[in-house]
């Protein structure tokens, strides 16, 4: 809760809250149940390995794109098969980096959907199709695709989100277009750390985090210290 105004010195007792929303709760944690606090970075990062990597890559990050920019990275455990293992070694807060010379210059203050609302003056879900807002993001989506490629290793990159899931279909040609012209030009090292891209269709985009809910709990149930 480090980021929300007035949690972050505060204890929050995930379990009580439960509690007190449903007393019936109560019941699955004396039966031995475990509650696992997650964030969204870490849902759609397994989500991402599982539903769309299919298990085939060894390092998978998910960028997402909604109110604001963040990610998620996971990684194949080496010794135990369908088993991901969330990468905390690096904070991979791509939405903070920052793309021009001011502090405020960032990929999430140009690419979120907040972002795209102050800019053109329209909710992203109603900015139509031909809008040159698409070529921005499309061009935003290449450039921190490869970023977490470079810098964290992963080898698919899954786009999700309000703005990344819903408006796929919009944005999805000027990002085909990006990479076109990257692979194009690009350097042996951008080669050799080029990812595979794929976004979330508009579809799957309320529901897609959700997929991740089994990643989560099968690295959990494999962990050495876990409570059976």
């Amino acid at each position: 809760m480090a980021n929300v105004r007035g949690m972050s010195e505060k204890q929050y007792d995930l379990a009580t809250e439960l509690e007190k929303a449903d007393p019936s709760t109560a019941r699955l944690f004396e039966e031995g149940f475990n509650l696992i606090a997650v964030n969204d970075g870490e849902l759609a990062a397994h989500a991402a390995a599982l539903k769309m990597g299919e298990g085939k890559y060894a390092k998978v990050a998910a960028l997402i794109l909604g109110t604001g920019v963040g990610s998620g990275i996971v990684e194949r455990d080496n010794t135990i098969a369908d088993i991901y293992r969330t990468d905390r070694s690096n904070p991979a807060e791509i939405g903070h980096i920052l793309i021009g010379d001011d502090a405020d210059d960032t990929y999430e203050n140009t690419a979120s959907g907040t972002a795209l609302e102050t800019r053109y003056g329209i909710e992203p879900k109603d900015i139509p199709p031909d809008h040159q807002a698409w070529k921005l993001v499309g061009k935003m989506i290449g450039r921190m695709a490869t970023t977490l490629s470079q810098m964290h290793g992963a080898e698919l990159v899954v786009t999700t989100g309000g703005v990344g899931a819903n408006s796929s279909d919009k944005y999805n040609s000027h990002l085909d277009e990006f990479m076109r012209r990257y692979d194009k030009l690009a350097n042996g090292t951008q080669k050799t750390f080029r990812p595979d891209i794929k976004p979330v269709s508009p579809r799957d985009a309320q529901i897609f985090e959700l997929y991740g809910a089994e990643g989560i709990m099968k690295d959990f149930m494999t962990r050495p210290d876990a409570q059976s």
